[in-house]
């Protein structure tokens, strides 16, 4: 007879979640009970909360209580939320489908996902890694900046959380070679906060860089009027990251100084001298062609009188379908079913819902009102709203394990307090969307951090001790960058 055990430890963290999940409901149901508030004069302006709109502040509640707590996994919050919203009646089932899962912007994600799979797979990202290491040198302090600034780029065309996925390995080799311990060197801590931070700052660098830059994008289209290109992000994002990059790197170094003065990194780089392999070739070349078209596609669009309208989400799934022309073999569906953060598109599909019923019924507008007025952000200056936008997206993304999920809470939230102060969206909801992917403080607040932590080399402590100065400086920056760039590029 077999015998079942059952863990304490287990026991505890399931009847936690449990009393958890209880609790979101609650909560949901107490705000969809309790009267609806009386409606209140901002100026001249009648501000009130429908019935609707209150049960939609519900759903947000179960959701955002749901994702902070853990109670069950992201991704089943995610499908909850999408039958709570026609259970209320706030929307019809096909509406909330229609919204979610059909809007373009996921096969976007779903197409850049796939080929950041096919680096992996054809082991094309494992060459570029110790190819940029053969170039660095043995000093501990630019190794770390050389991570930075890879992990930055990495992250701007294969999401934040691959090119953390892909850098952090080859930290923790050239650690191993080094002999050096966990928790007992500096410059170990140095060099795997750096993996998580090159791509935090990364991500804000292209549309591609963040599963919250695709949903700020369409959000930003359907409620603010806002048509953001891809060169348009990149216009500010890039210029944010070139700017960002050396502060993470003096904020990192200057707080943990390395206690050596070389590195032997020779064994590591050497490796990367084999010829590329065939998949190699194919998966740079499709790769190079998606990048080419992205940044083409404005001018295509342009000559040809608009019957040539390639869209980034055209690009990209493009390029996952090129990866599987027969005779390349660069990787099988297979290996696509597993590489490709399907939990990532659902939290997408999820938020795109969240954003479409808190603009329809008005939710988004009143609870804006209601922040407007205890903070007073009208008699702020733009570029005071702008970093405003970014430190408060850095706050509210301590709650979250998810950039995708801070995404969906704040740029709704922004493009309505936008409106309502009559101020244009570009310096309170866009500051917002490029900051979304910006989690320095905890290593809860994204994967991306998870996993350099994973490593063992830094404790929690450890991060948000700098992460806190990094935020503030971030937000100031950001928004600085954000304000000057809109004005230059006349945005």
């Amino acid at each position: 007879m077999t015998s079942i055990s059952f863990s304490p430890k287990r026991l505890t963290s399931e009847y936690k979640n449990g009393i958890y999940l209880i609790l979101a409901f609650v909560l949901m149901f107490l705000i969809h009970f309790v009267p609806v508030p009386k409606p209140f004069y901002m100026g001249s302006e009648l501000v009130q909360l429908t019935g609707e709109a209150k049960d939609t502040l519900a759903v947000f509640a179960f959701a955002i209580f749901s994702w902070m707590t853990g109670a069950v996994p992201f991704v089943i919050t995610a499908f909850i939320t999408l039958l709570l919203i026609p259970a209320f009646g706030v929307s019809t089932f096909s509406d909330t489908v229609a919204a979610s899962f059909g809007d373009p912007l996921i096969l976007f994600f779903i197409g850049v996902m796939m080929v950041s799979a096919a680096f992996r797979s054809s082991g094309l990202s494992t060459r570029l890694s110790r190819l940029i290491l053969g170039m660095v040198g043995k000093n501990p302090s630019r190794i770390i900046l050389v991570f930075l600034i890879f992990g930055a780029f990495s992250a701007m065309w294969f999401t934040e959380v691959a090119a953390a996925a892909l850098f952090t390995p080859l930290a923790v080799g050239i650690l191993d070679k080094c002999g050096i311990k966990a928790m007992k060197s500096n410059f170990g801590k140095s060099l795997l906060i750096a993996c998580a931070w090159g791509p935090l700052v990364g991500g804000m660098g292209t549309p591609v860089g963040s599963g919250s830059n695709v949903l700020a994008i369409s959000l930003l289209n359907k409620y603010a009027n806002l048509n953001i290109g891809f060169l348009d992000w990149m216009a500010i994002g890039v210029p944010a990251v070139i700017v960002l990059v050396p502060i993470a790197w003096l904020i990192i170094t200057r707080a943990y100084p390395s206690e050596l003065d070389e590195i032997n990194i020779d064994d590591v780089a050497g490796e990367a001298e084999k010829g590329l392999n065939k998949k190699e070739i194919a998966t740079m070349v499709i790769f190079s062609g998606m990048i080419v078209l992205w940044l083409a596609a404005p001018s295509i669009k342009t000559a040809t009188g608009g019957r040539i309208n390639l869209t980034m989400q055209i690009v990209a799934i493009l390029g996952g379908i090129l990866l599987f022309i027969p005779g390349l073999n660069i990787f099988s569906w297979k290996d696509v079913e597993k590489s490709v953060d399907w939990g990532g598109i659902i939290l997408i599909t999820s938020g795109l819902a969240l954003g479409k019923i808190a603009f329809d019924t008005g939710a988004a507008r009143w609870l804006a009102w209601v922040i407007a007025y205890g903070l007073r952000v009208e008699v702020l200056p733009p570029v005071i709203l702008a970093m405003f936008a970014v430190l408060v997206v850095g706050i509210i993304h301590l709650c979250f394990s998810s950039n995708t999920v801070t995404g969906a809470v704040t740029v709704p939230l922004m493009i309505a307090m936008g409106s309502a102060l009559h101020v244009s969206p570009w310096f309170l909801a866009v500051p917002a969307a490029y900051s979304a992917c910006m989690a320095f403080i905890l290593v809860t607040e994204t994967p991306t951090s998870v996993i350099p932590y994973s490593a063992g080399y830094f404790s929690l402590k450890d991060m948000a001790l700098i992460g806190i100065p990094m935020t503030i400086i971030v937000s100031v920056v950001a928004g600085a960058v954000f304000f000057g760039m809109a004005h230059i590029v006349g945005m």
